[in-house]
């Protein structure tokens, strides 16, 4: 069988990418074709209307679809989100305001918010691994 040619990928960043890393992209346009079960979808949509900049907690995007019971289910959903940033689940964080899980590790979650927040790249290795993404 013949061997595929190697292409290396571009070292350059896409211009979402990088539009994201310097705070300039606050909402992407993209269409998406997300698989998931319908409640996945919903919780999915929730997270879109999330406000650049802001935050909500687990329990209360539960309460919006559907009642405070529903935490576990709403965890689990933003846990299998198919596009993280595109789908902003880093905006979720924990009763008490702070930051638990995020499948981009809790520094890029940090660093993210740190962006929206302030305006301004977080310092360091967290903003260099923000640009990766």
């Amino acid at each position: 069988m013949p061997r595929r040619a190697h292409r290396p990928c571009s070292p350059r960043p896409s211009p979402s990418s990088t539009r994201t890393s310097r705070g300039d992209l606050h909402a992407f346009t993209l269409p998406l074709d997300l698989q998931g079960t319908s409640f996945q979808q919903s919780v999915w949509a929730a997270l879109r209307t999330i406000p650049y900049g802001e935050t909500t907690t687990y329990g209360e995007l539960a309460a919006r679809l559907g009642g405070p019971h529903r935490v576990r289910a709403v965890a689990g959903a933003i846990a299998r989100t198919p596009v993280p940033i595109v789908i902003p689940c880093h905006r979720v964080v924990g009763a008490d305001g702070s930051l638990t899980g995020y499948l981009g590790g809790l520094q890029r979650k940090e660093a993210l918010l740190s962006l929206e927040h302030t305006g301004t790249p977080a310092p360091g290795w967290a903003f260099r691994q923000t640009a990766l993404l």
